[in-house]
């Protein structure tokens, strides 16, 4: 399936076969009830049906209407800008992509030999003088940077995602981590959290929903270190629970899991820059930003390719890294329909077409 070539006409009924829907719905049921039943085991410390079952009806009803609480109180009554911007996650996020923006005027004032002439190619020219979807990129980093996710996702009613995440972790502690060294315990954390990331992705291109969702991504006509955190919020949204899996079954402390935001923020604007360099051999481990940027060209011999995120080496392992001679990106999907009707359809478009899809309804954007 040609992910960039998804919903390519304005109506149009995604390919959503019904047994296909029926089997993915079952097996979401089955792992859903799976899930259900380790958390109701984990939480009443109890191999005991009746026991978990108690948990599961009563104690855990309790935890969830506490976490709503917590979530309205603490992040959508009394979020506090002036807090977000003393806040350790904030600074980080700042100082990496602040770090990497001094970089690339360096890279490119160095490459073109002329101070205004690179400047002209760094993302902070483009962000003051480029196009829309510069722009939105920009919105889209501060929106993340600002930790506004939270406020703008329960304004929208999909509070799930995040309650789902909250009980997974504190009711569920696997902590494989605890009988490791220190530097396999963060190792294997990492190679979980990338690996059900590449699964994600792949999914985001294959199935026509999701797809929806992740087409806002890839919309992006040109590449700057902030297209990183170009990403719809509903789409956000629906990967928290998928985090928690490696904090589960790893549990790695606060000190690990801040090393592995700060490393894989640095990556994941990196990868997104215009640089358009390879790691030379290095690329079979880390993602580089040539290789990634071919994931994100709209030519069809670079369609479905190169869904790594951080490590590299899940392309070669599952059989999706583009091995082809042409290197030389075009950003965007076909039959873009972003960047034209301002920053507000550019939201809601997405959103619409995806439970449109849900519903087996045709596509319509008028």
């Amino acid at each position: 399936m040609n992910s960039h070539s998804l919903s390519t006409s304005p109506d149009e009924t995604p390919d959503l076969n019904l047994r296909g829907t029926l089997i993915r719905t079952l097996f979401i049921l089955v792992v859903g009830l799976i899930g259900v039943y380790i958390v109701g085991m984990s939480g009443a410390h109890s191999y005991s049906p009746g026991e978990i079952l108690h948990y599961l009806f009563k104690t855990a009803p309790a935890a969830v209407q506490s976490t709503i609480n917590y979530y309205l109180d603490k992040v959508f009554y009394k979020y506090d800008f002036w807090a977000v911007l003393a806040s350790t996650g904030f600074l980080m996020i700042i100082a990496v992509a602040l770090a990497l923006l001094v970089f690339e005027v360096f890279y490119y004032w160095k490459k073109a030999g002329n101070f205004r002439a690179g400047m002209r190619e760094t993302s902070l020219y483009r962000f003051a003088f480029g196009s829309k979807s510069e722009r939105t990129d920009l919105y889209l980093f501060l929106y993340y940077a600002l930790s506004l996710d939270g406020l703008i996702v329960m304004a929208l009613g999909l509070l799930g995602p995040f309650l789902i995440f909250a009980l997974l972790v504190n009711n569920v502690h696997i902590g494989i981590g605890q009988y490791l060294p220190t530097w396999a315990s963060f190792l294997l954390f990492i190679l979980v959290a990338d690996f059900l990331a590449y699964w994600f992705h792949r999914f985001a291109h294959t199935t026509s929903v999701l797809w929806e969702l992740h087409k806002f991504h890839h919309s992006a006509t040109s590449m700057n270190l902030l297209t990183a955190h170009r990403n719809h919020p509903f789409e956000v949204a629906m990967q928290y629970p998928l985090r928690a899996i490696p904090i589960i079954l790893v549990g790695p402390s606060v000190p690990e899991f801040l090393v592995y935001t700060a490393i894989h923020h640095a990556i994941i604007l990196l990868q997104h820059s215009n640089f358009n360099v390879s790691f030379g051999w290095f690329d079979r481990v880390i993602v580089s930003p040539r290789f990634h940027l071919l994931h994100h060209s709209s030519k069809p011999d670079h369609f479905d390719r190169n869904y790594a995120v951080v490590f590299a080496f899940w392309d070669d392992l599952f059989g999706t890294r583009y091995k082809g001679e042409d290197i030389q990106p075009e950003y965007g999907v076909t039959a873009n329909y972003f960047n034209q009707r301002g920053f507000g359809f550019d939201m809601w478009a997405p959103f619409k077409r995806f439970w449109r899809g849900i519903f087996r309804k045709p596509i319509k954007l008028g």
